[in-house]
């Protein structure tokens, strides 16, 4: 008696399990017992490729829509780098990278002069760089340089000061 209420129990327990579940993923696909009929054979069971593909491979047009956000992010890094030489730099640098802004006539020694062409040559892109993250007296100049610490993470922003220095070099 215990067991066949034991078995009606399993039964019912598989019924109530079969009943709950949605009802399109419990129809059994086409193929499905060739599935299961190898399964029982030791054979590996074949992954659906409906739930492979969408995981597998990158949307359609992926790497078309990476393109523009990296020349978005450039073009804001720019943007950043052109609106931050106008606050910091040009006070001192002059909006055409001179040397010669508003504060340079109190500075001693004056301010660099971006145009000068021999400097150009003579500077890396690395020294510069380094002097507007870390200031004049971080990399052994003139003390009013200050620094921009806060450049630090942001090394296309500095890239782009960069790049706007060497264009005042190019007049």
């Amino acid at each position: 008696m215990r067991a066949i209420w034991m078995l009606t129990s399993v039964v019912a327990l598989t019924v109530f399990a079969g009943c709950s579940k949605d009802e399109t993923k419990s129809e059994p696909k086409p193929g499905a017992q060739t599935q299961a009929a190898g399964e029982s054979k030791g054979e590996a069971k074949p992954q659906p490729q409906a739930e492979v593909k969408p995981e597998a491979q990158p949307p359609a047009g992926g790497e078309a829509k990476e393109e523009p956000k990296a020349a978005e992010a450039q073009g804001d890094a720019t943007a950043e780098a052109k609106k931050i030489f106008g606050e910091r730099c040009a006070t001192c640098h002059g909006a055409e990278g001179k040397g010669d802004g508003a504060a340079s006539a109190a500075l001693e020694p004056k301010p660099r002069n971006y145009t000068d062409q021999e400097w150009q040559k003579a500077v890396t892109d690395q020294d510069l760089r380094d002097i507007i993250v870390k200031g004049g007296a971080g990399v052994g100049k003139s003390p009013l340089m200050p620094p921009n610490p806060d450049l630090a993470d942001k090394p296309e922003v500095v890239n782009g000061l960069v790049a706007l220095i060497r264009s005042f070099g190019k007049s």
